[in-house]
């Protein structure tokens, strides 16, 4: 008999119940051999005075299982409550963030592809300018940067080759404070590239990215980016290759051992107990799920 994996889950608030419950029935009827636990977060957590929006038993749970399906939560607007995805990331050493846009089936739409967008989460930098100081100290600023990075490309590669992606484009920085930094990054993603023979790699600055007239929003894009400009691409991808589409959002946060698997974190509250949510966010993050583990 197949060993069960172990994995936590949440209900969460809004729809969060509604939705997980759903995605939970169906993953039963593929007979994956699962261990669930069942934690608390989000709103009923914050007002229990836990101001990360999850509680200690919720915190050994995720560590045991390493494994963490997350439906949407909310936040009460008080003093002192701090987000639980930046918690998450921070704690667990995540440091990639899959984010995998589906534009939603219908006949008019269903030619669409799949963007995926990869965020290189803040992992001990932060700055945007560079200093010119001896070669020790440059070395010292940016190893951990580096390896982080490297890391992150390896997942970006192997994600393309189990989702069939036949591109992967990493954005650098494009500006001169960081041209020693993104120089050494553009020489490991090529490195890194050439052990995927049928994968076609870029790498490309962000102002050639966002300004550029190439009309290619019919192939499947995964994008490669630097946490620095993730509220800038995000909206960018979203229009230019989802417009006038429902894109369906589902993401995966990795680390080197643990992992997260949640939606766009709508809570939409206002159809709470309605029974008229759409699941499939959610259970695009649980097929994700089952394909890493």
């Amino acid at each position: 008999m197949e060993e069960a994996t172990h994995i936590t889950i949440s209900y969460g608030d809004g729809i969060g119940a509604e939705i997980m419950t759903s995605v939970l029935s169906l993953l039963m009827e593929t007979r994956a051999p699962l261990n669930i636990d069942t934690i608390q977060i989000g709103k009923e957590c914050y007002e229990k005075a836990y101001p990360e929006g999850i509680t200690p038993d919720g915190w050994k749970s995720i560590l045991r299982n390493t494994t963490y399906l997350r439906s949407p939560y909310i936040m009460p607007n008080e003093k002192g409550n701090v987000g639980l995805e930046e918690v998450l990331n921070e704690a667990l050493g995540l440091y990639a963030e899959f984010i995998q846009y589906t534009p939603y089936p219908s006949i008019k739409n269903q030619t669409q592809k799949r963007t995926t967008l990869v965020r290189e989460l803040k992992q001990g930098f932060s700055s945007s300018i560079e200093y010119k100081q001896p070669q020790l100290s440059y070395n010292a600023l940016y190893q951990t940067e580096l390896d982080v990075f490297e890391k992150l490309v390896i997942r970006s590669f192997e994600y393309a080759s189990l989702y069939h992606y036949p591109s992967v484009k990493c954005v650098g920085y494009g500006h001169q404070q960081m041209s020693l930094l993104d120089a050494e990054r553009k020489k490991r993603f090529k490195r890194i590239a050439s052990n995927y023979d049928s994968i076609t790699a870029h790498y490309e600055d962000i102002d050639a990215l966002l300004y550029s007239d190439n009309q290619d929003s019919d192939e499947d894009k995964i994008f490669v980016i630097p946490d620095l400009y993730f509220n800038i691409i995000r909206p960018w991808i979203k229009n230019k290759y989802g417009a006038a589409l429902y894109l369906l959002e589902s993401k995966m946060s990795l680390g080197d051992e643990l992992s997260v698997f949640s939606t766009s974190d709508n809570a939409l509250s206002d159809l709470e107990g309605t029974n008229t949510s759409d699941p499939s966010e959610l259970l695009l993050a649980a097929i994700m799920m089952l394909n890493h583990t």
